[in-house]
């Protein structure tokens, strides 16, 4: 993860200068892009903007890498990786890796080659001009989308898709041209599997190798569309309110000023929306340096590095534009800091910042309906500042336990349903036992979950009860 500090009143140029320094030997060869846009106004300042922002891009190498992408390729074919491999490398850090810079490997023609193919299927759309020049340069322009291997992907993926396209649709409605290339996508197939923390896989890897996680199933919807002047980008979650994970969603940047998201293997293009998930805060990442949300918050080595990204931006306000939040303490706390947390059986994941005033602290952009821990964070450690609470017409429903008036609750579901087979899946080797003693050391074996269960509710009848 890279941090790049500018002051607040920086020009462009500052950061084009920092990304020739940055370049070392390698210079030369920006020096050519710029070079050669000096009388084409529009695209030297689509050659500015990726040259001042390449600095904070890298790819990792290393042969652990690459055994562990030839793995995922064959489970395509053969299934699963085998939990005792999955096992082995669960601790496996590819950031500790050699890492490298784009500015420094980046080559003229390459990124000339970048610029021209998305300018060219930019100016043949006619929802093109529906949009801004910033627009293009973050949702169609980059030649990357994460930290994957740099390639020249762009002219393979127009051309193994812009027949689909032109088949199949020529009108001006930019989410009716998505929806056929997300229903062609889902057409090709996708195998999930979350075994090993990589990075981003690359996109001539995943042309000829659909496997991965949600992550990679956006990459290859972003590499698609993008290459056909589709303004699309992925936002994301940190930690589910209800499934105690990450997810990955492509978004689709509409004509209307809405942000339409979708994933092409669960849902179609549609607005309004069809994922009903619950996601609590979302985020996006761009290619360009993301302006900081506090002032100090990227140097400030208290705040956990996830809300440090300097890439990395707030975008609640496309999804929960009115839900907003304000909290109180007892007493003025002695940090700068407050956080949102969900949990997640095991701890309070931070999945928002912001700044106190006083004893006050306000948290907008947040979605509705759903239970959040207010924290601060101290040696490390989220500490609740007050109790958790329902957020209900932007006004705090507070948890306060009641130990003198004891009450009986039903649960019915610990987690919402759904039918993916992958959550499913999860439950097999579950044992359920029963027990006479409260320490369960007479425990008796009632029920083993031995293969997938076909819907999310089952009713067992265990032969013998203890």
């Amino acid at each position: 993860m890279c941090y790049i500090l500018f002051s607040c009143t920086d020009p462009l140029q500052e950061r084009i200068d920092y990304a020739l320094q940055q370049a070392g030997e390698n210079a030369p060869e920006l020096k050519k892009v710029l070079d050669h846009y000096q009388h084409q106004p529009e695209k030297l300042k689509a050659a500015r903007f990726l040259i001042a922002n390449m600095p904070a891009h890298r790819t990792y190498a290393g042969k652990e890498i690459d055994s562990l992408k030839q793995m995922k390729k064959e489970s395509i074919k053969n299934g699963p990786i085998s939990k005792e491999t999955v096992e082995r490398w669960k601790l496996f850090d590819y950031t500790v890796l050699s890492a490298v810079r784009d500015v420094n490997v980046m080559k003229a023609d390459a990124l000339i080659e970048n610029i021209d193919l998305a300018f060219e299927v930019w100016e043949k759309r006619p929802w093109s001009r529906q949009y801004s020049f910033e627009d293009f340069c973050e949702y169609v322009l980059p030649y990357r989308v994460g930290d994957e291997p740099f390639e020249n992907w762009r002219r393979i993926y127009h051309d193994h898709y812009s027949p689909v396209l032109d088949s199949l649709y020529q009108g001006n409605d930019v989410a009716e041209a998505a929806r056929v290339i997300a229903d062609y996508l889902k057409k090709e197939k996708f195998t999930k599997y979350m075994d090993f923390t990589l990075p981003h896989l690359g996109a001539l890897f995943l042309l000829e190798n659909r496997v991965g996680y949600c992550r990679e199933n956006c990459d290859i919807a972003s590499y698609a569309m993008r290459a056909l002047g589709i303004p699309v980008t992925m936002d994301f979650y940190e930690m589910s309110p209800s499934y105690n994970s990450r997810h990955f969603w492509s978004a689709l940047i509409d004509t209307t000023g809405f942000v339409l998201p979708f994933n092409y293997m669960e849902d179609s293009i549609a607005r309004p929306p069809q994922d009903k998930r619950k996601r609590g805060k979302v985020y996006r990442l761009f290619y360009g340096l993301q302006p900081e949300r506090f002032t100090g918050l990227y140097a400030d080595k208290e705040v956990p590095a996830f809300f440090r990204h300097a890439l990395m931006r707030d975008v609640g306000d496309e999804y929960f534009p009115k839900g907003h939040v304000q909290l109180k303490t007892h007493e003025e706390p002695a940090t700068r800091w407050g956080y949102l947390c969900t949990f997640t059986g095991r701890e309070l994941k931070p999945i928002d910042i912001s700044e106190f005033r006083g004893k006050k602290i306000e948290f907008a952009h947040v979605e509705p309906n759903l239970i959040y821990f207010p924290t601060i964070r101290e040696e490390g450690i989220m500490k609740v500042f007050t109790y958790p609470f329902l957020l209900k017409n932007n006004l705090a429903e507070y948890f306060i336990p009641d130990t003198a008036r004891k009450c009986t609750v039903t649960l019915t579901r610990k987690y919402p349903l759904r039918t993916t087979p992958a959550f499913l899946a999860t439950s097999v080797g579950v044992k359920i036992e029963g027990a006479n003693r409260k320490d369960f050391r007479d425990a008796e074996l009632l029920y083993q979950v031995v293969d997938t269960p076909r819907t999310n509710y089952n009713v067992l009848y265990p032969s013998d009860a203890p």
